[in-house]
């Protein structure tokens, strides 16, 4: 039996536990998922290599939109 489960935000946090929950049983929830940024998931303790230039955003992306 499929669960709905609506997270919201898209941080490292929410991540990393939608990482679990569908490892451990991929079709146990039907996710919907809200974000107040424009982006997916990244890294973001990584957010000031890419402002000075030494990151670019791709390399700091955990989940593309796909995902």
């Amino acid at each position: 039996m499929t669960q709905n489960l609506v997270v919201i935000g898209a941080g490292m946090a929410s991540g990393r536990l939608l990482e679990h929950l569908t490892d451990s049983d991929p079709c146990a929830y039907s996710i919907t998922l809200f974000n107040g940024e424009p982006r997916g998931n990244y890294n973001r303790l990584m957010l000031s290599p890419v402002l000075s230039g030494e990151k670019t955003y791709e390399q700091i992306v955990t989940h593309d939109g796909d995902w």
